[in-house]
């Protein structure tokens, strides 16, 4: 029995980083969101970001306000971040982050959508790995 504790922890520290990581640190879904929207915004085709848009773009989180230190991280770097709870239709651009859910080989998947009205909306998935102290985008989509 020994052994097989012992494999299975050889395995999965060596084989599969991150896979026995199932517990994330408590706030570090506002950083894999914040990296995900950079992710967005350095996207040639984006549909955020200064060149796109001048209007404000609202955040959500899981369904709660992006971190206050994150939104003024990001409106650095491009457009104006604000509150998601503060959003109203006509008002700007809506980003909503699902939280990550965790994959068999220890990366995330994450749902996000992108909306100003129900007519002007694009959601996708983006595949991330979280490494102990930041997040990254693998790979994402937005339809």
């Amino acid at each position: 029995m020994k052994n097989i504790a012992f494999c299975a922890a050889v395995l999965s520290s060596t084989l599969l980083p991150g896979c026995g990581q199932r517990h994330l640190p408590a706030g570090s879904e506002n950083g894999m969101a914040a990296a995900l929207i950079r992710h967005e915004l350095a996207a040639a085709p984006s549909h955020i970001g200064a060149h796109v848009s001048p209007c404000p773009c609202y955040v959500l989180v899981g369904g709660r306000d992006l971190a206050r230190e994150q939104l003024a991280a990001l409106s650095r770097e491009g457009p104006s971040f604000v509150a998601g709870s503060a959003w109203a239709e006509g008002r700007g651009v809506r980003i909503r982050v699902g939280l990550p859910q965790h994959r068999w080989n220890g990366n995330f998947d994450v749902a996000y959508a992108m909306d100003c009205t129900p007519a002007c909306a694009a959601s996708g998935t983006a595949v991330m790995r979280y490494d102990g102290s930041r997040w990254r985008v693998l790979s994402s989509h937005l339809d």
